[in-house]
């Protein structure tokens, strides 16, 4: 283990992907986004947007980088362009988004929200085409399982999908 060239007071860092022959993103707290192009380069920082906390990120099948975290209590996701972080609408109202999960296969993200409480908890999907649907709900009741986490495939046109923290859901379905 080694520690890599980091800018200096870097707040809490919180996620990263290392996508094969891309550069490895990181993110973090405090609008921080950090990428190194390869192994021996230095951290690049990308500012995202203003009181952008970023949770979780992930690489589309166009190795774009996508960011998911909070603003003031609201879920927000951002889109790497090339040269800036945008800011994409989610436009199912709620809680903060906390991780991501990139279908290489078809396009779509899966994202994981937890509400206030940051108990309640439930799974969105934005479509290749930007068509957005909640796929797991768990219900107005405070106290509800709330998710963390998330990881899935697409491989052999077989969708399987899973989601942790105070419970396990797994969502497998033919067809992808």
């Amino acid at each position: 283990w080694r520690s890599p060239d980091l800018p200096a007071a870097m707040p809490d860092l919180t996620d990263l992907v290392a996508p094969v022959g891309a550069p490895t993103w990181i993110v973090g707290r405090d609008a921080v986004s950090l990428s190194y192009a390869d192994a021996r380069s230095v951290a690049e920082r990308h500012s995202l947007p203003p009181g952008f906390d970023a949770l979780g990120i992930d690489v589309d099948r166009l190795r774009v980088p996508w960011a998911v975290g909070g603003r003031a209590g609201a879920g927000v996701l951002a889109r790497w362009s090339g040269a800036e972080w945008l800011d994409e609408p989610v436009p199912i109202p709620g809680g903060r988004l906390v991780a991501l999960w990139a279908n290489p296969t078809d396009g779509a993200l899966w994202l994981v929200r937890r509400v206030a409480d940051d108990r309640d908890g439930s799974v969105l999907v934005r479509d290749a085409s930007g068509v957005w649907r909640a796929v797991l709900a768990d219900g107005p009741t405070p106290g509800e399982p709330g998710y963390r986490a998330i990881w899935g495939t697409g491989a052999g046109g077989v969708l399987d999908i899973w989601v942790v923290g105070d419970d396990v859901r797994r969502y497998h379905a033919a067809g992808g």
